[in-house]
């Protein structure tokens, strides 16, 4: 797919300066610096010269950049040819002011777990406890995505250069699809670990003790904690990397109560609930880390945003102007749009219809970071609202 620009003046009507291959062919329009061109109307000059209005290099003048990408954070189209660069991205978002609260709770998370993934971990092991091995490994879990979380959250948002064009947003797709595959493998030999004790429920009740509760219960209370906390600055911040790391957290501490339950049960003459619940937990650990492998997967190779999210981005949106798709890119979301204008339009029109179209979609959807729009003459030529 190519995007072509096409720089037109302001009072310019569209379909006189733009030839009709725009239309015809539905090219996207983009972007681009206005050091590289000499004449605003360089970039389509080779299509037809016939329709290209006269102008002179010389002297500074005002023209429209028709855009398909569009940033986050809103940036001034009109440019004059004397100026150094035109804009062709957001800024670059300061992680060191706006995300000092995630990244803070974040490591609180990350030295948590390491406390819990080696106390549960070792009391596990010498105690012979199916439940404490299986929930260590979920901490563990829960300390990849920390470190996954830090990374990514900075990596994901860098502003997209000429490297990655489309924005970093996929490192953060790779990152859980490496921790998922891992989760999965770790789920299945804590499955396999504690068949093993069910079958031979002897070799857990022989060494049974009642001090590995404490392990679980205070994984319990951490985890809650963290969750709460996480989720709160999350939304706080709007991001949905810490949101859903808060919900990590959660799922240790749930899992966590499903191993007291059972160390509990195991002590009170019930040896077979020790075994149970390390099945039981690695159960959730597999489901958890299978749908996040499912969802890493399908964003890698691109699946459409559902009906439901494209009718909520739809919403209160300019007329004649229609989400045709989109898709996940990490934490954040690119769309396609086609904008349907009158042939007569001028290009500052156009432009204004551009930008109160692209604030539609922003006002409400926050996570949206590209819009790609796509001009389209209307069947009818009627009047658009401005």
């Amino acid at each position: 797919m190519l995007r072509v620009c096409f720089r037109v003046p302001k009072g310019v009507e569209l379909g006189t300066a733009i030839p009709s291959i725009s239309y015809r062919h539905r090219v996207l329009m983009t972007l681009v610096d206005s050091k590289q061109s000499t004449s605003p109307f360089a970039a389509f000059a080779k299509f037809n010269n016939s329709h290209i209005p006269t102008t002179s290099s010389s002297s500074p003048m005002n023209f429209i950049s028709f855009t398909a990408t569009n940033g986050r954070r809103s940036y001034s189209h009109p440019q004059h040819l004397s100026s150094s660069t035109a804009a062709s991205h957001p800024p670059e978002l300061d992680i060191q002011v706006a995300g000092k609260r995630g990244v803070q709770i974040t490591v609180i998370g990350m030295l948590s777990n390491v406390g819990l993934t080696v106390g549960k971990g070792a009391a596990g092991w010498l105690m012979n406890s199916a439940s404490l091995l299986a929930d260590a490994a979920h901490s563990m879990s829960d300390l990849l995505g920390d470190f996954v979380t830090l990374y990514t959250f900075k990596m994901s948002r860098k502003r997209p250069d000429t490297i990655y064009p489309y924005g970093y947003g996929k490192y953060e797709t790779m990152g859980s699809l490496a921790v998922s595959s891992l989760l999965v493998a770790g789920a299945v030999g804590i499955g396999l670990h504690s068949l093993h004790l069910l079958v031979q429920p002897s070799m857990a009740a022989s060494i049974l003790d009642p001090k590995a509760a404490w392990f679980a219960f205070a994984s319990v209370v951490v985890k809650e904690w963290l969750y709460r906390a996480t989720l709160k600055i999350g939304q706080t911040e709007r991001s949905s990397v810490l949101i859903a790391n808060a919900w990590h957290h959660r799922s240790d501490a749930l899992s966590s109560g499903v191993a007291l339950v059972a160390i509990l049960g195991s002590y009170a003459g019930f040896p077979i609930l020790d075994p149970l619940g390390g099945l039981v937990v690695a159960g959730m650990l597999l489901r958890g880390s299978a749908d996040m492998l499912t969802e890493s997967l399908q964003e890698l190779t691109d699946r459409g945003l559902s009906a439901k999210d494209m009718s909520l981005i739809q919403k209160g949106t300019t007329p004649h102007f229609d989400i045709l798709q989109g898709r996940k890119f990490g934490p954040f979301v690119h769309l396609e749009a086609v904008l349907r204008v009158p042939a007569h339009i001028s290009a500052a029109d156009v432009h204004a219809l551009q930008e109160r179209a692209r604030a539609d979609v922003l006002k409400s959807n926050e996570h949206v970071q590209q819009i790609h729009i796509r001009l389209e003459t209307l069947s009818i030529d009627n009047k658009i609202s401005k």
